[in-house]
């Protein structure tokens, strides 16, 4: 695996926009780069929060975008998983990259092709032990409060990972 580069799908990305916590992002996981699909997501309405800090991530090169991945893999893809799904994936095997994506069933297929995937609490966690954030807890509290899904189960784990409370 390429571990400078990762590939991020919308979800990840849009959540962190929301809390113009992307270069934070970047500076967690080294090289993000997104399928143009993954773009089409982000972007679809402009008005959205975090679209303008994703556009302005993509004009200043700091989220590099790809084509789309083409052919038979990504049709068998589409028939379970979106369009951007289907492109970060097949594009992380492409350039034996990792994946940066939330959706459990795209998770799942993911691993199926052992592509290396870390989702947004693993994230936090990492970028929690490289000293870039203090405490996670806030960080998940405030991906709740704009509307992002991060299911209890899930949050009760990233608490402990930590070592922190989950309030």
């Amino acid at each position: 695996m390429n571990s400078t580069i990762i590939v991020a799908d919308a979800g990840p990305l849009i959540g962190f926009a929301r809390l113009n916590a992307l270069p934070m992002l970047i500076q967690t996981l080294g090289s993000i780069v997104v399928p143009h699909s993954v773009v089409d997501e982000c972007l679809g309405d402009t008005s959205r929060a975090g679209a303008n800090v994703i556009q302005a991530a993509i004009a200043d090169k700091t989220l590099p975008v790809h084509p789309d991945p083409v052919g038979t893999h990504v049709d068998q893809l589409t028939s379970t998983l979106g369009p951007g799904e289907s492109a970060a994936i097949i594009l992380a095997l492409q350039l034996e990259a990792g994946l940066l994506i939330d959706d459990k069933c795209a998770r799942s297929t993911a691993k199926r092709l052992n592509i290396k995937i870390i989702g947004s609490a693993g994230a936090l966690l990492l970028a929690k032990k490289k000293g870039l954030i203090p405490a996670i807890m806030p960080t998940v509290r405030q991906l709740q409060h704009v509307g992002y899904y991060l299911s209890n189960d899930l949050i009760v784990e990233v608490a402990k990972l930590a070592g922190e409370d989950l309030f």
